[in-house]
């Protein structure tokens, strides 16, 4: 029997990708890398290494930056910094100068450790790099107000080459400032997320980013940014995902969805969970119509009648719809509506989570969108209430309804 040492580098280095595909790469080097001396050796070879996790010690990086083995890396996600071990910037330049291919970088580990350097050295030693990450995700709320101040020198030199900006779970003493630096830097910018940041409610300087920033593709916001509509705002024409959702369920007008997406026509991604939608015409005007995953979560809808209208403008192109959360009655019309109007056939995630979902409103999700592979029914009064009287005949019937289908 063929022993697994015994096969040849190209077969190892396949298993190993695999393996490394669903594994960190501290798991990866302390439990495929101890196994053997020459697969220690073969764990190193830098096709494995196109990404850095940030799951290795700092030191690891430096060293695998000194040794080469980063030569094909193209993301890095730099590791935590022990306090009593930052980087000089000699140090962090050496680095940089061992990442030719550097094209992605998250910082969300080393904001608040000599940040600056990190940027500096960047910006002049990996003139390749287009996407830049930064979530707070430790929530070190009080070295992020510094982030902008430090990355406006960056972006002045590279802004050109941006092509993705992530800020996520940030505090940032003035966001105004934030949009203005990337607009007036970033003309090749596609995808920009400003989410879950900690700073007073500000508007989304609609105008001025659809005339500094024309190629983005995808757009996410939330909360406390918002979107204000002006007639002479025509929206992002390329946008393919913008996700606007509310926490504090404002009212759809204000949030003015319509000024972002009004000419967007390959829109294939909308979140607006949590609005309110108050006017007839909330969403008529928008030009899309291939939209595929559609999140209306803890909405409130007052105009049943134009919603049905609005989901049977996409009822062939959906493939997702989260509409979790929706109390209200009428979404069963809308439902039931759009379905026996032949809408819907293409779904394959549907998520009624929490909604007062009805039992004739199920059976005709489950006889007629055949193609739906997720269907979530968690804690929908209507049907705990009836099954706890029917569980035998809800069996029955659904498995009756399954039979004609499959």
């Amino acid at each position: 029997m063929l022993n697994i040492n015994c096969l040849p580098p190209e077969i190892l280095l396949y298993i190993f990708r695999l393996y490394l595909q669903t594994e960190t790469q501290h798991d990866f080097m302390h439990c495929i890398g101890k196994v053997c001396r020459n697969w220690h050796e073969l764990c190193k070879d830098p096709s494995l290494w196109q990404e850095f996790d940030g799951t290795l010690p700092f030191e690891v990086l430096k060293q695998y930056c000194d040794e080469g083995i980063l030569n094909e890396c193209k993301i890095i996600v730099f590791s935590n910094v022990e306090n009593g071990n930052v980087s000089i910037p000699k140090e962090i330049r050496k680095m940089y100068e061992n990442l030719p291919k550097l094209n992605c970088v998250n910082f969300s580990n080393v904001m608040g450790l000599r940040s600056k350097q990190f940027f500096v050295q960047l910006a002049s030693k990996c003139p390749e790099v287009q996407e830049i990450i930064f979530n707070d995700k430790l929530h070190n709320y009080k070295i992020c107000p510094w982030i902008i101040g430090l990355f406006k020198d960056f972006l002045r030199v590279r802004g050109t080459n941006l092509v993705s900006l992530v800020f996520s779970n940030l505090y940032l003493r003035s966001s105004i400032d934030l949009f203005s630096t990337i607009g007036n830097s970033c003309p090749n910018l596609e995808v920009l997320k400003v989410e879950s940041y900690h700073d007073c409610t500000i508007t989304f300087p609609t105008t001025q980013m659809q005339s500094l920033c024309p190629k983005l593709r995808v757009l996410c916001l939330g909360y406390p940014v918002t979107v204000t509509n002006h007639a002479c705002v025509v929206g992002f024409k390329n946008l393919e995902i913008f996700r606007n959702p509310s926490k504090l369920n404002f009212l759809f007008p204000r949030c003015s969805v319509d000024a972002v997406i009004f000419e967007s026509q390959e829109l294939k991604e909308l979140d607006i969970s949590k609005c309110v939608f108050v006017k007839s015409n909330c969403l008529h005007p928008v030009n899309y119509s291939h939209l595929q995953n559609l999140n209306i979560s803890s909405g409130i809808v007052y105009d049943i009648a134009c919603f049905i209208e609005v989901i049977q403008k996409w009822s062939n192109s959906l493939k997702v719809l989260d509409a979790s959360n929706m109390t209200d009655l009428s979404l069963n019309d809308m439902l039931q509506t759009v379905i026996l109007d032949g809408g819907l056939t293409n779904l394959t995630t549907l998520n009624l989570k929490q909604t007062s979902i009805t039992i004739p409103t199920m059976k005709l999700i489950v006889k007629n969108c055949l193609q739906l592979d997720v269907l979530n029914l968690e804690f929908c009064s209507e049907l705990e209430e009836f099954s706890s009287k029917y569980e035998e005949l809800i069996y029955t019937q659904l498995l009756y309804i399954l039979k004609q289908v499959f």
